[in-house]
């Protein structure tokens, strides 16, 4: 997501990183996106787990944050702003009636 471990994880008192602390409202956002994945993947993939029991599955954090630690920065490759991204509906490129079959192709340049 183009971050470091400190977007995270919180410093101790001595300076360095407290990697089991909770004290950071990003740490605990990162595990609930996680368990989204997960329940995405499982519900409409194959969901199967990897060797740390984690579900393999075709939606990542890339999907989302294409390196953005917020997903309603991401653009697309046009350029496209697609605004707030928090759920489906004509700010992820969804047209109001939510059927992405209805979206016309993009011009060719």
């Amino acid at each position: 997501m183009g971050v470091h471990c400190n977007f995270c994880h919180a410093r101790g008192a001595d300076g360095k990183m407290d990697f089991a602390s909770d004290e950071k409202p990003e740490k605990n956002m990162a595990r609930e996106m996680y368990k989204m994945a997960a329940s995405i993947n499982k519900k409409y993939f194959k969901g199967e787990k990897d060797s740390t029991d984690m579900v393999i599955g075709d939606i990542k954090c890339i999907t989302c944050h294409r390196g953005s630690p917020h997903p309603d920065e991401v653009k697309d490759m046009g350029g496209m702003d697609h605004g707030n991204m928090h759920g489906p509906g004509p700010g992820m490129g969804m047209p109001p009636n939510g059927k992405r079959d209805s979206v016309p192709p993009p011009p060719h340049n």
